[in-house]
């Protein structure tokens, strides 16, 4: 829901705010910030508290963040309903993530990603096309939607966690006895997640409204391609939970990132709508392949599972931050082909990186 947010909220910016390039990139750069200070600020809380606790704390930072963004009237107030979005969202990932990988190594930790994979990149899937169709209608109803969606899910989630806070421990109280491996493969896989999420950064809160003069199409239609990108991303992350001949290969990362690293520089000299499409459905992949390489390896034999969900999700809004804030400058005060040579670049860097010896460590 959160990607089809700022996608909806970067429509309604530009055509009833009139924001620029840079100050839409601002947008999802407020809310990478807030998150990755969330997550740094919150990691004591998240250690003390129940993750039935923490989704509600997360729940009711989303409820604020709509209701600013519908009810404020001007950039200032979705910059703030976006902080209020990233800090939510970093009582929500981390914790959830942790809780939901504790005890699983090897083939049953890739399949409980495949699951969890699988819930999450449904929405990615569906919203896309909903918020693209919505702003065609009228620039406000998703803004509208965030609320009503928000206020329902707010007291369905105090109530669960009223009902089930005597059946559950804190984090800090859980002792895993964890019989898996840590591989160094983590800190190149960690490097590329942050790479090909400057590359998402990007493509959320610059390429939309880019897309729509380049190709002249309507919101719905630009909705539409990224749901391919979605769809082809949901399919990947499935199928990487459900295979696990690719862990602890340092291969397949280097392919991976080089792929990404090309893909991203030919959707900078696309022109037409196919090769902007065939783009967009290569890259929902590949993001799949660096986010997944990210989180097996990086919580594999890890006794602190949590904390390690913090690293890789503090890695994506950082990529993500670094993409729309250096992509909306790049693309404001150069052209479309300049930015995306900068997120190849930054890309290829990774695969720089992944050739270096790295080996698995016990």
């Amino acid at each position: 829901m959160l990607n089809g947010m700022l996608l909806a909220i970067v429509f309604y910016a530009k055509s009833r705010l009139g924001a620029s390039p840079t100050q839409t990139g601002q947008i999802v750069l407020c809310y990478d910030i807030a998150y990755v200070v969330g997550c740094l600020l919150a990691q004591g809380l998240l250690s003390r508290f129940t993750p039935q606790k923490c989704l509600v704390i997360a729940m009711a930072w989303f409820f604020g963040g709509a209701l600013l963004s519908y009810f404020g009237h001007g950039l200032t107030y979705l910059y703030l309903g976006q902080i209020f979005f990233g800090v939510g969202t970093s009582f929500f990932w981390p914790p959830l993530m942790g809780w939901l990988s504790e005890g699983y190594e090897g083939k049953e930790l890739a399949r409980m990603t495949g699951y969890y994979n699988l819930t999450w990149s449904t929405a990615c899937f569906i919203t896309p096309l909903m918020m693209g169709a919505l702003c065609d209608l009228n620039d406000t109803y998703p803004l509208i939607l965030l609320v009503v969606i928000y206020a329902i899910q707010l007291p369905i989630f105090i109530t669960f966690h009223l009902t089930n806070r005597k059946k559950t421990v804190k984090s800090s109280e859980v002792e895993e006895h964890v019989k898996g491996k840590q591989t160094m493969l983590r800190y190149p896989s960690w490097y590329g997640v942050a790479c090909a999420w400057c590359i998402v950064g990007f493509l959320i809160g610059v390429y939309p409204n880019a897309a729509k003069e380049l190709l002249h199409v309507s919101s719905s239609r630009v909705g539409f391609y990224y749901t391919l990108r979605s769809a082809g991303q949901a399919v990947a992350l499935v199928a990487l939970g459900f295979f696990t001949f690719w862990q602890f290969r340092r291969w397949q990362l280097a392919v991976g990132h080089f792929a990404t690293a090309v893909a991203i520089l030919l959707l900078g000299f696309a022109k037409s709508t196919s090769m902007v499409v065939a783009c967009l459905i290569l890259l929902g992949p590949l993001f799949a392949h660096a986010y997944t390489n990210s989180m097996v390896h990086g919580v594999a034999g890890s006794k602190n599972r949590t904390q390690r969900m913090l690293i890789h999700e503090v890695l994506l809004s950082a990529g993500s931050l670094l993409g729309a804030w250096i992509g909306g400058f790049l693309y404001q005060h150069f052209n479309l082909t300049v930015a995306c040579s900068f997120c190849s670049a930054l890309m290829f860097s990774s695969f720089v990186c992944d050739l270096l010896p790295w080996e698995r460590k016990a």
